[in-house]
């Protein structure tokens, strides 16, 4: 009998999902902390959740933010750096590092006299691990910028839009007030999103 309502619980929710629209089950997966990677063709998954129409899902549940001060340099120039990583996992401050390789990291240099105030302008360097590789875009995606503007230097990519690079207003006193949004698309039509919004994003203790 527990058989038999288990198979008729599921096949309730299988008909509740087919009935859904596109749309509405885009929007289950707009607005969450997670790299999703929507394919202009259909792939087969592994290791992320795949909504109907085929969006991979890898959920962010822990962002570090770091970078070094300023250094005088010989020739008078000053140049600090810029860093941030994305971990699937949830992780305590001290142990992140030790844990696990995060799924996306970012790096970038701060030049002396430039106001950084567009929205992923510290950013030079984006890296996407882990990724399913029926994806087609192998399970490392390299992307280079220049002061966050992308210049087409990956054949696999089309472009790079950072609708906001915002941390937490105090990474020691642990505010939840960061939003991160930044979309990519690829040369093939496939949109790449990574969002984490509404969450802390400490400091990461290294200089």
């Amino acid at each position: 009998m527990a058989s038999f309502n288990r198979i008729i619980a599921f096949a309730v929710l299988l008909s509740a999902l087919l009935g859904c629209t596109k749309e509405e089950i885009v929007s289950d997966y707009a607005d969450s902390n997670a790299l999703i990677i929507k394919p202009a063709g259909m792939a087969k998954a592994d290791g992320a959740i795949v909504t109907r129409e085929g969006a991979f899902v890898y959920p962010i549940q822990s962002v570090f933010v770091g970078g070094a001060s300023l250094i005088d340099y010989p020739d008078g120039e000053k140049i600090g750096s810029h860093r941030s990583y994305f971990y699937k996992e949830k992780y305590d401050f001290s142990l992140y590092r030790r844990e696990a390789k995060p799924i996306v990291e970012m790096h970038g240099v701060l030049y002396k006299d430039v106001a950084y105030s567009r929205p992923g302008q510290k950013v030079d360097h984006i890296l996407i691990n882990g990724i399913d590789d029926s994806l087609g875009l192998g399970t490392s995606l390299d992307i280079q910028l220049n002061q966050g503007v992308y210049e087409g230097t990956n054949e696999l990519i089309k472009d790079v839009r950072f609708n906001s690079y915002k941390f937490s207003s105090s990474s020691t006193n642990h505010t939840k007030d960061c939003d991160i949004d930044i979309i990519i698309t690829t040369s093939k039509g496939d949109v790449i999103s990574i969002h984490f919004a509404n969450e802390e994003t400490p400091w990461d203790g290294q200089d």
